[in-house]
């Protein structure tokens, strides 16, 4: 199997796992605790967005260690490098909070 696609059966995994994770949170939401982000009332963020974009980084920077990595929550690390991992861990964080089904997780790579 070559290294494509063994990147790609890693992504399916680790998509379906936090996933998994996500809609956990997702159903169990009236239980979440909500900030504005910055003091921003429309600039939310919960545990879940936290924790989801987590487990994501650690899951790419252990395959990936020479990459950088630019998540909506945690800020940048290593932008300059060849290989960025951009995350919006919950995209579209209000309808997440709000029960509607228009959010999904979002991960890019940026080549330099």
């Amino acid at each position: 199997m070559n290294a494509e696609i063994k990147k790609r059966y890693l992504f399916k995994t680790l998509i379906e796992d936090v996933g998994k994770i996500a809609l956990d949170f997702y159903i169990n939401r009236n239980q979440l605790e909500v900030q504005c982000k910055k003091g921003e009332k429309q600039d939310l963020v919960s545990i879940a967005d936290q924790t989801v974009e987590k487990e994501i980084k650690r899951a790419l920077l252990a395959h990936f260690p020479d990459d950088g990595f630019l998540g909506e929550e945690s800020g940048a690390d290593g932008i300059d490098r060849e290989f960025c991992w951009v995350v919006d861990p919950i995209d579209g964080t209000s309808p997440f909070l709000y029960g509607l089904h228009a959010w999904c997780i979002s991960i890019a790579i940026m080549y330099k």
